[in-house]
C-alpha cells in the first residue's frame, strides 16, 4: 500500500472536512447545489446497466463519507483512536477501486459529508464507536503483522450483525481459523503473532 498516496488522501478529505466546517448554512447550501449539477452532468451521460452500477457506487460513496464526517466530528473518540479510524475507513472505501475514478468519488465523498452537516444522522452510538474502533485496531493490527484481513457479516440473534474476521497471506485468509474471528478474537490472535 502506498504510505504517500494514503497520506495525501487523509490531508485532502481532512481539508475538505475543515472547509466544509467553517462554512455557514447559506455557503453549504450553494455548494451542495454546485455538487449536485456535477452529480447531474456526470451521471447523465450513464445509461442502462452502467447507470445502475455508478447510483449504487454514489450512494454508497455518500453513505460512507457521512459517516466519515460523523466520525471526524465526534468529540468522544481520543484523538489517536479517531486519526486511526478515519484513515481505516478512507483505505477501505478508496483504495478498493479504480484509481481512475478516485478524483470523481471525491466530490461525491465532499457531498456526502456536506450532507450530514445540513441534515445530521442520528450521532454515533457507543455500540457504533465501539465496532469502528475495533475495525481500526484490527486493520492497524493486520496490517503491522503482514497479514492480509477480510472479513464478512454474519446474521445473529441479537439487531447488530456479527463481523467475522479471516487473516492470511494473498493465498490463504484461512490461517486464522475457517469459521472466522469475532473482533475480540481477531484481536487476540494478532497480538499473540510474533512479528
Amino acid at each position: 500500500m502506498d504510505i504517500e498516496a494514503i497520506t495525501t488522501l487523509l490531508d485532502d478529505l481532512t481539508e475538505m472536512a475543515v472547509t466544509i466546517l467553517e462554512k455557514d448554512h447559506v455557503e453549504l447550501k450553494d455548494m451542495k447545489a454546485q455538487l449536485d449539477e456535477y452529480v447531474g452532468a456526470v451521471t447523465s451521460k450513464l445509461q442502462g446497466p452502467a447507470k445502475t452500477l455508478a447510483d449504487k457506487e454514489f450512494t454508497k460513496c455518500r453513505t460512507v463519507a457521512r459517516d466519515w464526517i460523523a466520525v471526524y466530528s465526534d468529540t468522544d473518540f481520543s484523538t489517536d483512536v479517531k486519526a486511526d479510524i478515519l484513515k481505516e475507513e478512507a483505505i477501505e472505501f478508496f483504495f478498493t477501486m479504480d484509481e481512475r475514478i478516485i478524483s470523481v468519488q471525491k466530490n461525491f465523498f465532499l457531498l456526502g459529508m456536506i450532507d450530514e452537516i445540513l441534515e445530521p444522522s442520528v450521532s454515533l452510538s457507543e455500540s457504533v464507536r465501539t465496532a469502528k474502533t475495533m475495525n481500526a485496531k484490527i486493520q492497524v493490527l493486520a496490517r503491522e503483522k503482514g497479514l492480509t484481513s477480510a472479513k464478512q457479516f454474519q446474521e445473529s440473534n441479537t439487531s447488530d450483525p456479527v463481523r467475522l474476521w479471516f487473516f492470511g497471506d494473498e493465498q490463504n485468509l484461512l490461517q486464522s481459523n475457517e469459521e472466522g474471528l469475532n473482533d475480540n478474537e481477531a484481536v487476540d490472535y494478532l497480538l499473540g503473532l510474533s512479528n
